[in-house]
């Protein structure tokens, strides 16, 4: 998502949400990696035939997430930190946040 300000301090960063802040480092805008990480999420829920799936990401590829499922939808102010769990239900098409366990917050 930061393209060549990957691995950067976070206190370089801008206050979020970052917006298309990051494209001129070769990075996507914030809207474009939101759809990209939701429709990834997705396809896994979609295709997978297991009762259990654990997906592991960091926590602004988690929080960007978040943002698009309706129990939170438009709340984009949490904020997921290291360690941070998501339990999600996926049926009828549709996620349904569970449960949040953010040891960082």
């Amino acid at each position: 998502m930061l393209g060549t300000k990957e691995a950067s301090p976070n206190k370089d960063n801008p206050p979020y949400p970052y917006g298309d802040y990051f494209v001129p480092f070769g990075s996507e805008g914030l809207d474009a990696f939101t759809r990209r990480i939701y429709g990834a999420v997705r396809d896994i829920a979609e295709k997978d035939a297991g009762p259990t799936i654990l997906i592991v990401s960091h926590g602004m590829a988690i929080r960007r997430f978040l943002t698009v499922v309706p129990a939170l939808a438009g709340d984009p102010t949490g904020s997921i930190g290291n360690c941070g769990i998501v339990k999600l239900q996926f049926a009828d098409g549709k996620f349904t946040v569970e449960k949040v366990i953010n040891p960082n917050g």
